[in-house]
């Protein structure tokens, strides 16, 4: 084992990076082993702990290739590792501004790092754990969430969708609240699962589409880029608006693409930007379709309970269908006789991987 120490440091560097792409390097480098997870910002501090390890002299020989393993020294097969970081306090007494927990919380970012390496030297196996003992009067949940851990249920679905097992167990936290717990499952069982997991989907073209498609372009599911049986390939459009598409998707399959979406972020008016930025706020992530629905759906709800005046059922049904030019996030929505809605239509594509808006058209000149 290596005992040296190194020291990484960057003057030009004053912030972590956001949590927006989960602390995702923004270079994808030889040994990263998730593929085209980069990050659409940069992040310096995978960097600066990738460039710590080299210059610690972990693995030398290696560096630079996808073998590249530099804790594959310390750490072996099957073991259970536990990365522990510094969670001291919620608050910092010793400065101004109490919420500035740099000194206090180790940023996430770094965790990420080190447990991307913890994760190449188990090879599929094993358990990692991230955890410390904070001061007893620390709010942990508190400290936790101003230092950029808030996304861990959208991370643990992620991982899950990519394969990777992940096994859920209830814990408390410092004061005795319910919080979850994750850690990796059975790698076995998930490899046995994993071919059938990923080709699931719907049949909405025909076997003579199908076939046509397969003897172009091969039995390559675009999503996963792996040769599947051409009994497991499914065909159908669904998905295109998810908000994971662009980032989960090979962008060389991104192109000469168009679709329609009821709602884009990039509209440049005020109201929807002012949604989008503060879901960003809440959850980390752009808002998708869904959500821009679900918000205008709500709202225009509660246009029709103020105009009806009352919180019957029926009054506010008969309100709801009188809605005309209401100002959302999705844009201006009018209901016809048949309660569907008159609003623009959202055309989009990809460039550099990312769905862009190219134009919006109203519903009848589709």
């Amino acid at each position: 084992m290596n005992s040296n120490v190194a020291i990484e440091y960057r003057k030009d560097i004053t912030d972590y990076p956001s949590g927006k792409y989960y602390y995702n390097p923004s270079n994808k480098y030889p040994e990263y082993p998730f593929g085209d997870e980069i990050a659409g910002e940069e992040n310096p501090v995978y960097d600066m702990v990738r460039n710590t390890l080299y210059s610690m002299g972990y693995d030398r020989d290696n560096f630079g290739k996808k073998e590249w393993n530099p804790l594959g020294d310390i750490i072996k097969k099957n073991q259970k590792i536990l990365v522990k970081p510094n969670w001291v306090m919620h608050i910092n007494k010793a400065i101004d501004d109490e919420n500035d927990l740099r000194a206090l919380v180790t940023h996430p970012s770094v965790v990420r790092a080190i447990v991307d390496y913890v994760y190449i030297a188990l090879t599929n196996s094993g358990e990692i754990y991230v955890a410390d003992a904070p001061m007893q009067e620390c709010n942990l949940e508190e400290a936790l969430k101003k230092a950029g851990y808030e996304h861990a249920p959208r991370a643990k679905r992620d991982v899950v969708e990519k394969g990777i097992p992940i096994d859920t167990f209830n814990g408390k936290d410092s004061e005795g609240r319910r919080m979850a717990v994750y850690k990796f499952g059975n790698w076995e069982e998930a490899k046995k699962q994993n071919s059938i997991a990923k080709t699931k989907g719907r049949n909405n073209l025909s076997d003579k589409l199908k076939q046509k498609l397969i003897k172009e372009n091969g039995s390559k599911c675009a999503l996963y880029g792996e040769k599947f049986d051409e009994s497991l390939l499914q065909a159908g459009p669904d998905g295109w608006n998810g908000v994971r598409m662009a980032r989960e998707i090979d962008s060389s399959y991104l192109t000469n693409l168009f679709y329609t979406d009821h709602y884009a972020n990039d509209t440049k008016e005020k109201l929807s930007e002012k949604f989008a930025e503060a879901y960003y706020g809440k959850y980390g992530e752009w808002p998708d379709s869904y959500a821009a629905l679900g918000y205008d759906s709500l709202m225009m709800t509660a246009e029709a309970i103020k105009r009806s005046k009352s919180g019957d059922p029926r009054s506010v049904a008969v309100e709801l269908g009188k809605t005309i030019d209401f100002e959302g996030v999705t844009g201006k929505i009018s209901l016809d006789t048949n309660h569907d809605a008159i609003k623009n239509v959202f055309v989009l594509t990809f460039q550099k991987g990312k769905p862009v808006l190219l134009e919006k058209r109203p519903t009848g000149e589709l």
